[in-house]
């Protein structure tokens, strides 16, 4: 069994979400019109949506240039989107 499709909630809904490198969409990010899938690869570990290599980025302390480890469902990453690293960097975003 692997994880081509699977439903599971949105970390700040309880609104099940087709979820998988077998699920098709376009990158969240306003305006962004690039085709990626819902695999892991592509999830902010911060706000649960779906951006390409594009909108998507590590998140870093700015004074240490460390990157920021963010706890997930899938354990830790610093993979977030551009909009959450801004967040994060400014304290805003815990």
């Amino acid at each position: 069994m692997g994880y081509a499709v699977y439903e599971i909630n949105r970390f700040d809904s309880q609104v099940p979400m087709q979820r998988g490198y077998g699920v098709r969409c376009k990158c969240h990010h306003c305006g962004c019109r690039a085709m990626i899938d819902r695999g892991i690869s592509y999830l902010c570990y911060s706000c649960g949506w779906y951006f390409c290599e594009k909108h998507r980025t590590f998140a870093r302390n700015e004074t240490t240039d460390e990157a920021i480890e963010l706890d997930c469902f899938a354990g830790t990453s610093s993979q977030v989107c551009e909009r959450c690293a801004e967040k994060l960097k400014t304290g805003e975003w815990k």
